[in-house]
């Protein structure tokens, strides 16, 4: 994932950042948090009633402002843009209180996005210095991932969401691909999001290749961390050409996915990276309907 500026143990309190078009974003996370100018209610817009709802775990971020650094909450743009292509809507999470009851109610999907690195303490390690770390997001995406495995709902994970999810199943990271593995494949090349670094070797029959119609790919590549042991619960899926592990799925989900990439950067121009969304689309849809059906039958409907 791209290293950002530090955030000394999650400790600053983010504020809600206005919502972008069609996607929901949630209350400031924490009472007295400092809160920039949202748009007015009469521009603000919701996500259509039939658009399955995927929350989306929201990185601490700051900017400067008149007096001084303004905490913030959010994520990149293009993964909201793809799951809107997909036909989903995002939900936005700010990190530092649990999510309560009604929101884990409302999650027909989890999106883990890329962001800081996972706290190595999670897998027995001290940080090397190039490690950063915001705990309050490792700790969001512990209490979204949970319930999302233990009741079925799909899970698309990228870049650091592999590895959160790998290191949420029992696994552990190689925490400077560069220093602690060096190899022919530069991970981080710096040339752009965009950019094809690597070629990706994908599993022929597994969910990843079903979902992108291809078992040869080249992807970008914006990491400095990769999976080192593998979790019990997770198969690997695809490879870059150095043998790291940069797919994976859980066997016994309906749909968990990870992929080291940034597909999110790429699925406008490519149909395989875009068909990754549909799937992961059609995945949400199947899984809210089934769990609609229950609720009627449950209900005697």
């Amino acid at each position: 994932m791209v290293r950002r500026r530090r955030v000394a143990g999650g400790s600053a309190a983010p504020a809600r950042a206005a919502p972008a078009r069609l996607f929901w974003c949630l209350p400031p996370s924490r009472p007295g948090a400092r809160q920039e100018p949202a748009i007015s209610t009469r521009e603000a817009p919701t996500v259509p009633a039939d658009r399955p709802l995927v929350l989306v775990a929201c990185t601490a971020t700051s900017r400067p402002g008149p007096q001084g650094e303004v905490a913030q909450a959010g994520v990149n743009r293009a993964y909201l843009d793809a799951l809107e292509g997909a036909g989903l809507g995002p939900v936005l999470v700010p990190a530092g209180q649990p999510p309560d009851g009604r929101l884990l109610a409302l999650m027909d999907g989890l999106l883990l996005p890329g962001g800081v690195d996972v706290d190595p303490a999670r897998y027995g390690q001290a940080p090397h210095p190039s490690t950063e770390v915001d705990v309050e997001l490792d700790r969001l995406e512990r209490q979204l991932l949970e319930p999302a495995l233990a009741e079925g709902r799909p899970v698309l994970a990228i870049c650091r969401g592999i590895q959160a999810l790998n290191v949420a199943l029992g696994g552990t990271l190689v925490q400077d691909l560069a220093d602690l593995r060096p190899g022919p494949v530069d991970h981080r090349p710096d040339i752009g999001r965009r950019h094809l670094a690597h070629g990706l070797r994908v599993e022929p029959g597994s969910r990843l290749a079903d979902a992108v119609g291809a078992t040869d790919l080249r992807v970008n590549s914006l990491h400095h961390q990769g999976i080192g042991r593998l979790a019990p619960g997770l198969r690997a899926t695809a490879w870059a050409e150095d043998g790291l592990i940069e797919g994976v799925e859980a066997p016994d989900q309906p749909f968990v996915v990870g992929v080291q990439c940034h597909p999110e950067e790429l699925w406008r121009e490519s149909a395989p990276l875009r068909r990754l969304f549909g799937a992961f689309g059609a995945a949400v849809r199947t899984a809210r309907a089934n769990r609609a059906a229950r609720g009627a039958a449950a209900a005697g409907w």
